[in-house]
């Protein structure tokens, strides 16, 4: 099975071709902002739909007049099934012979439009493809490509005329009533469709020129047999276009076509909600200036949010830190970290947005979840619940507006969630909760580092005399004397290349989430030999650096440091600094598993981008010239 993706404007267009014939076909938004992950999120749940298993593809090709988000379309096909993306373009052997100005122009939908074209019929040929722009190609009568035009597409004219004029609204594409319209909607639509037709049909003249000077009648016998219509003299004009006229309205606001009927997909364990309908109702309630959010909503639902709209994360880290008035109440299951290869990622990250918050994560049970899934809850507000159908079993969203309803539906998850674990358990630097739990992380005999940030790792006597005596309180001195010495058992560190390049030159360190200190060039250098002795000598210190860009966590989405024992792992938000600050400790058994899952990752990337310990120890022994 061969993967085939059209990136045009408006949409990336999925084909699974199997032995010729397309066997699924589904569409994703285009999207310059999003990630190879972001992408390959989308793809999977596509091709889930469709029940495509995306482990058969045995090649893939992509067409794209978008080249900012090639890479990361790419890079998500090769994270899914393995492949790398042929892209059409110049250099890209095809048969078809380019006769224009400057061939390596020539976009690659066109190209492959020209290739597809060729295989069904005989030249001479016109491709005309309505997209966002519509754009007419012409093939000569030896099959090569002479040229053609490109002009505004009809969804284009209705967006120009909305914003390029005072009076005119936004409108759907819908069939006209009649020509000469007698309102204005009408009228833009009449414009539209019958200009675009009127367009069109002066082409057609001119491809029933090309045809009858030809003599090859093979294009439109094949149109006629395709489209059901009856043969007609290919030597009369006034016949040829009305026959291309009659196939353009029959398909102009035809649906996409179906080339085989789409494999039934199971039903999904939960009721879906509908992401745009969510966003909608909490927009419109933090534009009205409301004090107070209580808010219930799944995890996955909250991500799409957010990513959809930033400043919706903006609001409810703001309104955390000052006004205190908001709760956030956020709950996933296994299947959530299935479904996106990025949510571990995701949920250590709320950790660095959401530092003296009102929020809890939750964990719960595929069972409960069926129940809680499809559930999107603000207290006084309103509430969008996945329901089925009774009769179809077709899983659909309704939003309750109702005072009393939403209140019952609130409390009774609320009532719920109070009988489960946080995922987190928050608590302030030097509390004795913050004491209790780094004792049991500093009795572990095996520990894993993942640094968004340089930190002390390990330091001889000497360094931490200097770093604890004199730059630290003495409270904080004997905190951090607990959690930074050397350990009986082993220490796996991974750093970002960046993190390290950067201590090198300016000895910047992180002592906890409140304070950081700076260590002078000797201090550093001793420092860093001190560790390569360490891991030399197989004293159960073992440093991995990471490339900052890498598929499982970039360094600039790292903004936070993750400290890992078998049951109790801390999470350390860097980059600011604050007296007050909490820290995150995860000691549940599942929030435990979503940092393991994120360290199983890490840990099989490849050797070009996670250096082995011998390959880290030779970098960290050439960087030391740096210093």
């Amino acid at each position: 099975m061969i993967l085939t993706i059209d990136v045009g404007n408006t949409n990336v267009v999925l084909g699974c071709v199997e032995d010729g014939v397309v066997v699924s076909r589904s569409r994703l938004a285009t999207n310059t902002s999003d990630l190879p992950n972001d992408y390959a999120m989308k793809m999977r749940q596509s091709f889930a739909f469709d029940s495509i298993d995306y482990h058969e593809f045995e090649g893939a090709i992509l067409s794209s007049v978008v080249p900012q988000v090639n890479r990361a379309i790419r890079s998500a096909v090769r994270k899914l099934t393995g492949l790398e993306c042929i892209i059409v373009g110049a250099g890209i052997k095809t048969g078809v012979n380019v006769k224009i100005d400057d061939p390596g122009t020539l976009a690659g939908d066109l190209i492959t439009g020209t290739v597809g074209a060729l295989s069904m019929y005989k030249p001479p040929i016109i491709i005309v493809d309505m997209g966002t722009a519509t754009t007419i190609v012409a093939v000569d009568k030896d099959g090569a490509y002479i040229g053609g035009a490109i002009v505004p597409g009809v969804n284009l004219s209705f967006e120009a005329l909305s914003q390029g004029t005072s009076l005119l609204p936004n409108i759907s594409i819908e069939a006209p009533r009649k020509c000469i319209a007698t309102n204005t909607v009408d009228s833009m639509k009449s414009g539209a469709v019958f200009g675009t037709a009127a367009m069109i049909d002066g082409t057609a003249e001119e491809i029933a020129k090309v045809c009858v000077h030809s003599g090859d009648t093979s294009a439109f016998e094949k149109l006629a047999e395709n489209y059901n219509i009856q043969s007609v003299d290919v030597s009369d004009k006034t016949a040829c276009k009305k026959m291309i006229k009659s196939i353009i309205a029959n398909s102009f606001f035809e649906t996409e076509r179906e080339t085989q009927p789409r494999k039934k997909a199971a039903l999904p364990v939960t009721c879906p909600l509908n992401i745009d309908l969510v966003f909608e109702q909490l927009m419109a309630h933090i534009e009205r200036g409301a004090d107070k959010f209580d808010l219930i909503i799944p995890l996955n639902v909250f991500k799409l949010a957010v990513e959809k709209k930033p400043e919706l994360l903006a609001f409810f880290k703001i309104g955390s830190t000052e006004r205190q008035r908001v709760s956030l109440r956020l709950f996933y299951t296994d299947s959530t970290l299935e479904e996106d290869d990025s949510m571990e990622v995701f949920i250590l990250s709320l950790a660095h947005v959401f530092f003296n918050s009102s929020f809890q994560l939750y964990y719960i049970s595929q069972a409960d979840y069926s129940k809680y899934g499809g559930l999107c809850v603000l207290n006084d507000c309103f509430a969008v619940c996945g329901i089925r159908d009774p009769f179809s079993g077709e899983a659909l969203c309704a939003s309750i507006s109702n005072h009393e309803s939403v209140e019952k539906i609130y409390h009774s998850a609320l009532s719920y969630f109070y009988k489960q674990t946080s995922v987190f358990d928050h608590a302030k630097p030097y509390s004795e909760k913050a004491k209790k739990y780094s004792y049991k992380y500093a009795t572990n005999p095996s520990h894993v580092y993942i640094l968004g940030e340089m930190f002390p790792i390990y330091m001889d006597s000497e360094i931490q005399k200097l770093v604890f005596n004199t730059q630290l309180s003495p409270t904080s001195a004997d905190s951090n004397k607990n959690f930074y010495y050397e350990y009986a058992g082993t220490t796996s560190v991974y750093i970002f290349e960046s993190v390290f390049l950067n201590y090198f030159v300016d000895g910047s360190m992180c002592i906890n989430n409140t304070r950081h200190i700076v260590l002078g060039r000797e201090e550093r250098k001793h420092h860093i030999e001190t560790l390569l002795q360490r891991m030399k000598e197989g004293s159960g210190l073992d440093i991995y650096i990471v490339r900052d860009i890498n598929p499982v966590l970039k360094a600039n989405d790292c903004r936070f440091s993750i400290f890992s024992a078998a049951d109790v792992c801390l999470v350390i938000n860097c980059c600011e600094e604050s007296e007050e600050r909490e820290a995150y400790y995860i000691t549940s058994d599942k929030g435990c598993a979503v940092v393991e899952r994120l360290i199983a990752k890490l840990k099989a990337l490849p050797d070009d981008i996670l250096l082995s310990k011998e390959r880290s120890m030779e970098y960290i022994q050439k960087s030391l010239r740096i210093i």
